[in-house]
């Protein structure tokens, strides 16, 4: 009986196991030896089992006489090529020579243009899927050959000429790389050249979509300064297409000016905008502009420009710039915008001497100070002022703001209110609080006093902008915790419980529930107390897009596996909470993101744009290198160690061979931050420990290559090529983002790394002998165990001296320390439990070196430091079941700001969050109970 794909994907489907399908694939070939499906589907299965045979079957089919003209077929046997090549972790731009033949035996066969012309699409479309541009830009070449009047073939042969460029310039393919970016950039001058040419011509510039084509490649080839002089001296035939798309365009010059350092030229161009946008602004004052005209005057971009350039030219051009641009824009007729007050601040800030500061940034809050946006472009100018002139800024806003009394009956006249009294509070919290290196407690308590007060108002009244208020008064509490600790005999955690039980109340509801940035600020605030439950149910808060999963997801998954790394189920919550489900949720979100952005490569040629397909590559490349993505496959890895439970080895389709470049893309700015430029932002107040970077990825590869080899699994990096070019990279990092215990753990992690490899894999040891080696172990755990003996006396007296302190909520570092410790302990009792079993045998070559004595002395330390762990945290558990509610209640309501908060909270939230933060300790306390040695 015949095969077909439709037969064949039902075989596929029906025997899902290797070993079971190679069998049935075998059976049916004694029958038809020379079936082309059977062979490919032998093919496929060998392909990551036996090269060889699969290489010799692959060259067969692609030579075969007749040809396979089924388009179905021939994809699946290209996509199983290059599904091979990836298995084994190879880098390519194309699937080879002998798969380009099959496509074109294909197409020689078939006699109908549009067959053949099917047959390139297909190919097209699966090569631009899997990255393989320089197969895409074979099969565009061929159908130029078939279809030479078309232009949309000539110009996506254009793009997919750069990207194959750009590929082979990663495979460090130099000469191929050079050639073919030499063909897309002489295609492109031709057809700028032929602009002139007959309408007919498909090689020409005629379109903003080829126009915007030619500034992509020019600029990704470093040719800036020709774009610039194409762009700003177009020819007849360029010039309507700028006409029509103006702000594309000119944004596209100000760009590349600014790339390749063309400061005069940029500085002359932004002149010629302003007064011309001026002078229309009056004009068109009350008018709406039209969607895709330039707007310079409201255009920050365009004033950034001018400010930069300004910073690169002469003193005389930045005279000449004051007096015939700021002047022209403070005529009493034009009501200058935003933009122009942040250029003129930012030029007098550095330049200017004819009108201070000063005066600059009253008549900008006379303007701006019922925008939210007021204190953002204020605050860094304010900085600037002298200490004198500071003073009199902050009283002239809140003399401003006092004096914006609304009206009884008006919402919107208390909607300015409260605006003018944010951003005069913003003021205050900046420059009396941020700004001193220790703020006095006093006007600590009396600032949060205020924005609780003025929150309670716009509560009342039902404003939208009240929160910004409950945000200030979080932050005050935060800063009054660190004046606690340098000052009090007796530091707690009770002011950032009291921030925390506000930022709960703050996030009720349909509006803050809404609230981005304070969900993921109370987010951060729980993890820090080690209330890691009650942090993943908010994360179910923050309605995100996928995409931004590698923008936000740091603030809760950040060394997740050492916070909260297994399951729980909070009373307040109707689900179960699972840390690895969020890992996993967030590690899938690049690939079906990867996979939509593959969708518009290679879903279908009449809809493939290529004026996007650079940015699109751009992306997809982004995504796949992703530093975030590594790191949450690395903590997922963790945490099933410490649950005991195999790793899921599908995560390492998602790691790339080669990680010499990943991109970082988290926003580090999404908390709010009303923080003094020589302050920290706010989220280092939340995160006492740096977040990880490359070196704390490349460390911890390298521990998780350890820990695969004691555990007998696939390791995450399988490449010495690339395990060397982590280390050496990670070496080379400017400083390190492990923490300081992280970094004492990594002497054990390099001892254990040595042991592993030569009792494991019978690699000798660069130096000294094993028993020195493991007696050298031995040693640093006894200084591991000492280390924790200390910090238990340590609480223990904390506990006792203090009157309601830290002994029912202890900061996420101690639970990290303890799932730390726990991870080191189970990888070195499995190396030990190897040696044991090794040295058991009649003759083994480790009998040499080491003997049962020298590991059982290890495995005693391993043992007490393991007890010691689990007696402080059933003691912790203990504590918190007999009186923590009560005594947590008590801490949200001690002080000053208790009181105030207590008239901010209902009666509901007072008796609830005390159970829920008891509870929440409790469980995490719980986790360390859970981790079990072997």
């Amino acid at each position: 009986m015949a095969f077909n794909m439709d037969k064949l994907e039902q075989q596929r489907e029906k025997f899902t196991k290797p070993k079971l399908a190679i069998k049935e694939c075998n059976k049916r070939l004694q029958k038809q030896p020379k079936d082309p499906y059977l062979l490919a589907w032998k093919f496929e299965l060998l392909g990551k089992a036996d090269r060889d045979e699969a290489s010799a079957i692959c060259h067969n089919l692609c030579n075969r006489t007749p040809p396979i003209t089924d388009s179905r077929l021939l994809w699946y046997i290209y996509f199983s090529t290059c599904d091979a090549k990836s298995f084994y972790r190879e880098s390519f731009n194309s699937a080879g020579k002998d798969l380009q033949a099959l496509w074109l035996n294909a197409a020689k066969t078939v006699k109908r243009k549009s067959e053949k012309g099917h047959i390139f699409h297909t190919l097209f479309e699966l090569a631009a899927r899997l990255d393989c541009w320089e197969d895409a830009q074979w099969a565009l070449l061929n159908l130029r050959k078939e279809f030479p009047d078309k232009s949309k073939y000539f110009f996506s042969y254009i793009i997919a000429t750069q990207l194959s460029a750009q590929k082979h310039g990663t495979l460090g393919q130099t000469s191929a790389s050079s050639l073919a970016s030499n063909l897309a950039y002489r295609f492109l001058s031709n057809a700028i050249k032929n602009s002139s040419v007959s309408l007919g011509s498909p090689d020409k510039i005629s379109t903003a979509r080829e126009l915007r084509l030619v500034c992509q490649v020019y600029r990704k080839q470093g040719r800036g300064k020709e774009l610039v002089d194409l762009l700003t001296n177009p020819d007849n035939q360029v010039r309507p297409i700028m006409d029509k798309n103006p702000l594309e365009f000119t944004r596209i010059v100000l760009d590349t000016m600014e790339e390749e350092r063309m400061w005069a030229s940029l500085w002359d161009y932004c002149l010629g905008l302003l007064p011309q946008s001026m002078t229309s602004g009056k004009e068109k004052n009350s008018e709406e502009a039209p969607k895709g005209t330039i707007q310079a005057a409201t255009d920050w971009k365009i004033w950034k420009c001018l400010m930069d350039a300004t910073s690169h030219l002469p003193e005389t051009r930045k005279e000449f710039m004051t007096d015939n641009i700021f002047c022209l824009f403070l005529d009493e007729s034009y009501s200058p915008p935003r933009e122009f007050f942040s250029a003129w601040m930012t030029f007098a800030a550095k330049y200017s001497k004819a009108i201070p500061l000063l005066q600059i940034c009253q008549r900008f809050w006379d303007r701006f100070y019922t925008f939210n946006c007021c204190f953002d472009d204020l605050r860094y100018f304010v900085e600037m002022l002298e200490p004198k002139n500071r003073k009199i800024f902050q009283s002239y806003a809140s003399n401003a703001a006092r004096s914006a009394s609304p009206k009884v009956d008006e919402k919107q006249s208390w909607a300015t209110w409260l605006q003018a009294e944010i951003n005069a509070l913003k003021f205050d919290y900046l420059l009396s609080i941020s700004r001193p290196k220790r703020p006095k407690k006093n006007i600590l308590e009396k600032f949060i006093r205020t924005c609780l007060l003025i929150y309670q108002v716009g509560d009342r009244f039902g404003l939208e902008n009240h929160h910004d208020t409950g945000v200030l008064a979080v932050m005050g509490l935060v800063k009054l915790h660190y004046v606690d600790i340098q000052t009090s005999k007796r530091p707690s955690q009770r002011f950032l419980l009291q921030a925390a039980s506000l930022l709960r109340s703050l996030t009720s509801g349909d509006k803050g529930n809404q609230n981005r940035p304070i969900v993921l600020l109370s987010i951060r605030l729980h993890t820090l107390l080690g209330l890691g439950s009650v942090a993943l149910a908010q994360y179910s808060q923050v309605r995100t897009k996928e995409i931004l999963h590698e923008t936000i997801s740091h603030l809760l998954l950040t060394r997740i596996s050492v916070t909260h790394p297994f399951d729980s189920k909070p009373p307040s919550s109707p689900r179960t909470i699972q840390p690895d489900s969020e890992l996993d949720l967030a590690i899938r979100a690049f690939s079906r993101t990867i996979d939509k952005l593959n969708d518009f490569l290679g879903h279908d040629f009449e809809m493939f744009h290529y004026d996007q397909t650079s940015e699109i590559c751009d992306l997809k490349n982004r995504l796949t290198f992703s530093l975030v993505k590594h790191i949450w496959i690395l903590e997922r890895r963790r945490i099933a160690r410490l649950k005991g439970v195999p790793c899921d080895e599908e995560d390492l389709d998602f790691v790339e061979r080669n990680l010499d470049n990943l991109f970082d893309h988290r926003d580090f700015s999404v908390i709010p931050n009303f923080e003094s430029s020589r302050s920290p932002p706010f989220d280092d107040f939340l995160s006492p420990n740096s977040y990880p970077g490359y070196d704390w990825f490349a460390h911890f590869a390298i521990v998780d290559e350890t820990c695969s080899i004691l555990a007998r699994e696939p390791a995450m990096i399988s490449s010495t090529e690339t395990r060397i070019g982590l280390i050496k990279n990670a070496r080379a990092c400017p400083q390190t983002s492990l923490t300081p215990f992280e970094g004492f753990l990594s002497t054990g992690w390099h001892l254990l790394h040595i042991i592993t490899s030569e009792v494991v894999q019978d690699q000798k040891p660069a130096q000294g002998t094993t028993s020195q080696m493991v007696e050298d172990l031995r040693q640093w755990l006894t200084s591991l165990r000492q280390l924790f003996k200390t910090w238990f006396i340590e609480s223990e007296d904390s506990e006792a001296s203090a009157d309601i302190g830290g002994k029912y909520i202890m900061p996420s570092a101690f639970l990290q320390h303890g799932f730390q410790c726990l991870e080191v302990l189970q990888a070195a009792i499995k190396l030990c439990d190897t040696a044991i079993s090794y040295l058991k045998q009649k003759s083994h070559p480790l009998k040499e070196n080491l003997t049962k004595g020298d590991v059982e002395k290890v495995m005693g330390v391993i043992d007490d430091i393991y007890a010691s762990i689990q007696r402080f945290a059933r003691n912790r558990v203990d504590v918190v079941r007999r009186d923590g509610v009560k005594a947590l209640a008590a801490q949200l309501q001690y002080g000053p700001t208790g009181e105030a908060l207590r008239d901010v909270l209902t009666e509901g939230e007072r008796a609830v969050f005390p159970k829920e933060y008891a509870n929440s300790a409790e469980d995490a306390w719980t986790g360390i109970l859970k981790v079990k040695l072997r």
